[in-house]
């Protein structure tokens, strides 16, 4: 490995919490926009600025045992959930030699971070982050398996149109009632990353793990359906990087 491909996963390691826990703070603030953008941060809940060895991705939480330091109110589990997912993503990323196939797999792990800790605060996922996870989708399946790409197409298409007859069987509409159109483009965009014939697998895992968590921990309610999926398309990125 020279030089250079070793700065390279470096620097998606190490920036992956930081970048995690922005998009962590952008998903804790759907549908608003979160404030500031830029500058110094603020606590959410009194407003006061956040010194900088409190921003420490997951140290800072595990030190404050949850806490805010500010105002000792708790901190969401969205924060430490993306500061965790934002370094899985810097190390799946990191998988990739080449800089530009490792930057669109960076890119489109915080895309299905976003996504995920969104429903499963708000049971809704956002059009532009899908929109945006479908572009990069079918750009990395173009650029890994052009080859394969017309049958990946269909695939995807035939689970989606799965997806929209169990929609339909499904219970009523709103936040948590059921399948979402967004849970119908989810799943069309983790089976085109993951291939037609691991397409159904993928899927089927993504529905299972909820029911599975629900069983152990004997808690009942809607299900983030959209996390679950997200999750699956960030496991389908690994053996891309192989």
């Amino acid at each position: 490995m020279n030089e250079m491909a070793l700065a390279s996963r470096l620097f998606w390691v190490l920036i992956g919490p930081f970048a995690g826990l922005y998009v962590a703070t952008f998903a804790a603030a759907w549908p608003r926009w979160p404030r500031p953008l830029v500058g110094q941060s603020r606590c959410d809940r009194c407003h006061a600025p956040l010194r900088a060895i409190d921003q420490i991705p997951l140290l800072s939480y595990a030190l404050k045992g949850g806490r805010r330091a500010c105002c000792d109110g708790r901190i969401p589990r969205t924060f430490p959930l993306g500061e965790g997912g934002g370094l899985a993503v810097g190390l799946i990323a990191a998988l990739w030699p080449q800089p530009l196939l490792a930057g669109l797999t960076a890119l489109l792990g915080f895309c299905f971070l976003y996504l995920g800790l969104v429903d499963l605060r708000r049971y809704r996922l956002p059009i532009p982050a899908l929109s945006a996870a479908a572009a990069l989708s079918l750009g990395l399946s173009a650029l890994t398996r052009w080859s394969d790409l017309p049958g990946d197409l269909l695939g995807a298409a035939a689970v989606m149109a799965m997806m929209l007859v169990l929609r339909r069987l499904g219970p009523g509409r709103g936040a948590g009632a059921g399948m979402g159109a967004g849970d119908v483009a989810l799943a069309g965009i983790v089976a085109l990353l993951t291939g037609w014939r691991l397409a159904p697998l993928a899927i089927a895992l993504a529905a299972l793990a909820p029911l599975l968590v629900m069983a152990v921990t004997r808690r009942r309610g809607p299900i983030a359906f959209g996390f679950w999926l997200s999750l699956t398309g960030c496991i389908a990125l690994i053996p891309l990087g192989f």
